[in-house]
């Protein structure tokens, strides 16, 4: 621990600074396996640790508190999110190993975590309705790998699929994976094992990735990739919640709210046409190119 061996008397204003930049830089000691602990998660370890300070401070242990109620915690930028369209999927999917061709049609049109991904078994599809299902995740920590149920309720949930998807799939299925074993995996490592999420991405991943000619990419960006087509396919925020396992749309709008404006523009030329129906005057006039015609 940081302050393990520190006399709460002898930390100052600076040392906490200090140790909240370490905590948020990317060189930090103690960081998540993405690189730097997020801002949320600094913000939780250092009120934590303030509530210790202020408790000893009101007992008269130490003389002040070093600790502002409100941290200098520096804010990431936000990441670049990116999408693949349908002809780039189809093109990524051809680049990798052939026994990974049906996991990028799956990521890229269900929306799975990767870890999600790699825990999906026989009995999760759903062939006459076209879905699958989410129960497990696969988690894999310090080269410790383990099957653990869904962080929330809403991350159990059942995806709908695209047919395309659905048929890489089974043909996937015909020729690599035992389905008369229900809790078979669906996606294994070229031995047969568990596929581990970081090496697969390393040794398959980011090679098709390349070889494709796409800009850097995650698995992760396969899920936006799914948003992206299920937007496109006419979901709204709150079915794009629930089949990404979502608790709420607040995450939906901020990452993919820009991709709803066209289908908000569509709805309400839907609306206007409607409205002119009603009128029994066949012809539709856009109010903006009305207003924005020069008087005469």
């Amino acid at each position: 621990p940081r302050w393990g061996k520190v006399r709460l008397g002898r930390i100052t204003r600076m040392d906490v600074d200090r140790w909240i930049a370490e905590l948020s830089d990317d060189g930090a000691s103690v960081r998540t396996k993405g690189g730097s602990l997020a801002p949320g998660t600094v913000e939780k370890i250092y009120q934590v640790f303030r509530k210790i300070i202020v408790a000893a401070y009101d007992e008269g242990r130490i003389a002040r508190s070093p600790c502002p109620e409100h941290p200098p915690i520096p804010r990431k930028k936000r990441k670049v999110i990116r999408f693949l369209d349908e002809d780039q999927v189809v093109d990524l999917a051809g680049r990798i190993d052939g026994q990974y061709e049906a996991m990028i049609y799956i990521g890229a049109y269900g929306g799975f975590r990767i870890g999600e991904l790699c825990a999906l078994r026989v009995d999760d599809i759903d062939w006459t309705r076209g879905t699958i299902r989410v129960d497990e995740g696969l988690t894999d920590v310090g080269g410790l790998v383990a099957f653990e149920d869904p962080k929330t309720e809403r991350a159990f949930r059942t995806v709908p699929m695209a047919d395309l998807a659905l048929e890489h799939l089974h043909t996937h299925l015909d020729a690599r994976v035992d389905t008369d074993d229900a809790r078979a995996l669906l996606f294994t490592s070229p031995g047969g094992g568990i596929l581990r999420p970081t090496n697969w991405r390393s040794r398959f991943f980011n090679p098709a990735v390349k070889a494709a000619k796409l800009e850097p990419l995650t698995p992760h960006d396969l899920r936006h990739t799914a948003a992206s087509l299920f937007i496109s396919a006419g979901a709204n925020p709150w079915m794009l919640a629930e089949v990404l396992g979502h608790t709420d749309t607040r995450m939906i709008d901020r990452v993919y709210g820009h991709l709803f404006d066209k289908d908000r523009e569509q709805l309400r030329q839907r609306m206007s046409d409607k409205a002119r129906g009603a009128t029994g005057n066949g012809e539709v006039i856009d109010l903006r190119e009305r207003l924005n015609r020069p008087v005469t």
